[in-house]
């Protein structure tokens, strides 16, 4: 885009150094394509390995939603890639699940020694 004098004001903060947007781009989220996200297929975090985007689904601020295989179970899940990124989850649940029933194990083996 070249500058010109009709394209520059004398305030600094007006000049607009982005290209102007098509006509048909109505929706500014839909306009975002995958090249300009970062392709995260196969990259590991935690448990998770992304497989690939779901299209067209997205969070409310915008991030991508990837369908997730988890390594330690073999399930598939659906997450906001943004979320597993950030190390907010490191599995599908199955490990929070595992820890829970381990925990309630030692409960009821505390119990048990308890009573006798």
């Amino acid at each position: 885009m070249a500058l010109t004098r009709s394209s520059i004001s004398r305030s600094p903060h007006s000049i607009n150094i982005y290209p102007a947007k098509a006509a048909d781009n109505s929706n500014a989220r839909s306009s975002i394509d995958m090249s300009a996200a970062r392709d995260l297929r196969w990259e590991k975090f935690g448990h998770l390995a992304a497989i690939e985007p779901i299209p067209g689904r997205r969070s409310k601020s915008g991030h991508l939603y990837w369908l997730w295989h988890c390594e330690r179970c073999g399930e598939q899940v659906v997450r906001c890639a943004q979320h597993i990124v950030q190390g907010h989850a490191i599995s599908c649940g199955c490990w929070k699940r595992d820890l829970k029933a381990e925990a309630m194990r030692e409960i009821g083996r505390a119990n048990r020694k308890r009573e006798n």
